[in-house]
C-alpha cells in the first residue's frame, strides 16, 4: 500500500508527493494501454466490471490514484454506464489533461488546471447536484448540475456503456481507488490521500488497491481475473481485454520513491522575489494574463487579484507560513510569508 505524505508535483502546483510503502510487500498499479471500446452494444475494449453497480448515490466520493500514459483521446477514470440515451456520468482526465466530470449529455464540470506527469490523486464529490473536483487534495472545480437523469445500471472503470453502447478507454495506470457514502471534506480527501483506506474506514463502501498475492509486475499475470473489494462489501471486480504480459495492460510496480520538496520551481521565465517576504512580492517578468490565485499548504485558495502595475504583489494580510502562489497558464511557486 502507498503511503503519500507530501504533494506531488503538478502542472499548476509544482511541489512533490513523499512515496513509502507501508508494508513490506510489494505495491502495484493496473497499468491501461489504450485499448478503445468498439461502439458496439456487447462488451468491448479494456476495461473492469465491478461484481455489482457502485450505487449512484446523492451524496457520495470517488478518489483514486492515476498516472497518465500518452493518448490523443480522452481517458476514462470510472464510468457509470447504461444502456438509455444521455444517462450515464464519467469521470475522466481529457486530452489537455484536465479533470473532468462528464454525463452523457454532454454536461461537463472541469477542472480549472491540468495534472502533469508522474502519480496524482483525483477526487470527485456530489452532493445532490453540487460537484467538486480535487487534484492532490486541492479543490480545481466546481459545478451544480442537474443530475436527475442519471440511472446507471453498470460500473466499470476504462471503457464504459455510454447510451448502450461500449466507447472509451484509459491511458492511464490506477491505484487507490475508492468510494464513499458521504461527500469527503477537503481535510478528508488530504487524510486518504496520505494515508489510504484499509476496508474499515465509517462510511467507505469500496476500495481497491490492486494489490494481490503472486502479482509479477510487468510479468505473466495472465491468471488474474479479478480484484477484491477490501471492504468485504462485493463489490469484486473481473478483468477484460488486459493482456496481463509485458508493460502496457498489465500490473506495474509502484516503486518507492523520495522526491526533495525543493525541487518546485518550473517557471524560467517568471520569478518572485523577496522570499522569505513580510509585505510584497514582485514579479520578474510580464505575464500574458496578470491574474493570480494564492493557497496554502491545505490547498484553500487564501488570496486572489491581479498583478500591480508596478510588478507587485501585496501579501501582508497572509499569515506567517508556506504559500503557493499560481499564475494562470503557469505552474505554481512556492514563498513564505514571514
Amino acid at each position: 500500500m502507498k503511503k503519500i505524505t507530501i504533494i506531488k508535483s503538478l502542472s499548476f502546483l509544482c511541489f512533490v508527493f513523499l512515496f513509502s510503502t507501508t508494508s513490506s510487500g510489494q505495491n502495484t498499479a493496473l497499468s491501461f494501454d489504450g485499448t478503445d471500446g468498439q461502439g458496439g452494444t456487447s462488451p468491448s475494449g479494456q476495461y473492469i466490471e465491478t461484481a455489482k453497480m457502485i450505487p449512484w448515490n446523492q451524496s457520495f466520493t470517488l478518489m483514486a490514484t492515476i498516472k497518465l500514459n500518452p493518448s490523443e483521446e480522452d481517458s476514462n477514470i470510472f464510468v457509470w454506464g447504461c444502456i438509455s440515451v444521455n444517462n450515464s456520468a464519467a469521470l475522466q482526465i481529457t486530452a489537455d489533461f484536465k479533470v473532468r466530470f462528464k454525463l452523457g449529455n454532454g454536461t461537463t464540470v472541469d477542472s480549472d488546471t491540468s495534472v502533469g506527469s508522474g502519480w496524482h490523486h483525483i477526487a470527485l464529490t456530489r452532493e445532490n447536484n453540487d460537484i467538486k473536483l480535487y487534484i492532490d487534495g486541492f479543490n480545481v472545480g466546481f459545478g451544480n448540475i442537474d443530475l436527475s437523469s442519471i440511472l446507471p445500471s453498470i460500473s466499470t472503470f476504462g471503457t464504459g456503456k455510454f447510451n448502450g453502447f461500449w466507447e472509451g478507454h484509459a491511458s492511464l495506470a490506477i491505484d487507490e481507488f475508492s468510494v464513499w457514502l458521504l461527500p469527503l471534506s477537503q481535510a478528508q480527501i488530504i487524510q486518504y490521500r496520505d494515508t489510504p483506506p484499509v476496508g474499515n474506514e465509517l462510511g467507505l463502501l469500496v476500495a481497491f488497491n490492486f494489490n494481490a498475492a503472486g502479482i509479477q509486475p510487468g510479468g505473466d499475470n495472465s491468471a488474474i481475473t479479478e480484484i477484491s473489494d477490501l471492504t468485504g462489501n462485493g463489490y469484486d471486480a473481473s478483468l477484460h481485454g488486459f493482456p496481463l504480459q509485458g508493460n502496457n495492460g498489465n500490473f506495474v510496480e509502484v516503486s518507492s520513491t523520495t522526491l526533495s520538496i525543493d525541487n518546485i520551481d518550473a517557471n524560467e521565465d517568471v520569478k518572485i522575489f523577496p522570499n522569505p517576504t513580510a509585505d510584497f512580492l514582485n514579479v520578474s517578468s510580464v505575464l500574458d494574463s496578470n491574474s493570480y490565485k494564492v493557497f496554502n499548504v491545505l490547498g484553500a485558495e487564501v488570496l486572489s487579484n491581479r498583478v500591480s502595475s508596478s510588478r507587485t504583489i501585496d501579501v501582508r494580510q497572509l499569515n506567517k507560513g508556506v504559500y503557493f502562489i499560481r499564475f494562470e497558464n503557469r505552474d505554481s511557486l512556492k514563498f513564505v510569508k514571514k
